[in-house]
């Protein structure tokens, strides 16, 4: 359920500059999700743009967080995501 929405977030935000892969997932299940379960996803512009600054020379693996909740508004899994993000290598073309 929760597994390409941060990282295609990521991915339209930085552009093909940047190389953009899921790493890891962990998730920790709260209650039973009997019915409907509902996630929102969301980077705030001041994140993207420190991932940006920050990935200038190495590889970078920033953290995510995002809640499922039922229709009640309860909390029945938490996910923890981990991405890979890197500046592409510019090719010579000489």
């Amino acid at each position: 359920m929760t597994d390409p929405f941060f990282m295609l977030i990521l991915m339209e935000e930085l552009g093909k500059e940047f190389v953009v892969w899921d790493q890891k997932s962990t998730i920790e299940f709260i209650k039973a999700g009997r019915k409907t379960v509902f996630a929102e996803f969301a980077i705030p512009p001041e994140r993207i743009q420190e991932i940006r600054n920050t990935c200038k020379n190495a590889p970078i693996h920033p953290e995510f967080s995002v809640e499922i909740v039922n229709a009640e508004g309860e909390v029945v899994a938490r996910v923890r995501k981990t991405i890979y993000i890197r500046r592409r290598k510019k090719r010579n073309d000489g």
